[in-house]
């Protein structure tokens, strides 16, 4: 049995058709801008909002955490060179393991440890 031949719609031919598929473009003509709505811009000014909150925490947090540990090395320096001056070797030995300690856990301290322990 034999097809019925089927009229194509008008239209672009069976060419501008195959260029436009292999192109992207689509036969039916440009597709509209997708439209943003409510829900999305909300979402988008929450996320900016959160980050503008966020960020200058973070730095106070890292800034307050340098301090602490800036006052944890002033402590242990303290201690150590009290400890040097004591009557008792086993402290003023305890003093000199602290200060060795406090050389390696701190670049920026190393010269001054060397010096006081010399």
């Amino acid at each position: 049995m034999k097809r019925p031949h089927i009229p194509r719609a008008a239209g672009p031919g069976r060419r501008h058709r195959a260029a436009a598929r292999r192109s992207g473009a689509s036969v039916l003509g440009p597709q509209p801008r997708r439209q943003v709505d409510l829900t999305q811009l909300l979402t988008l000014g929450a996320v900016l909002v959160t980050l503008a909150l966020a960020v200058p925490s973070y730095i106070t947090a890292q800034s307050q955490a340098h301090l602490a540990e800036q006052g944890q090395l002033t402590d242990r320096f303290s201690k150590a060179v009290e400890q040097l001056g004591s009557d008792k070797p086993q402290i003023r030995q305890g003093g000199i393991y602290a200060l060795e300690r406090l050389a390696r856990d701190s670049q920026r301290d190393h010269p001054v440890v060397v010096e006081v322990s010399w």
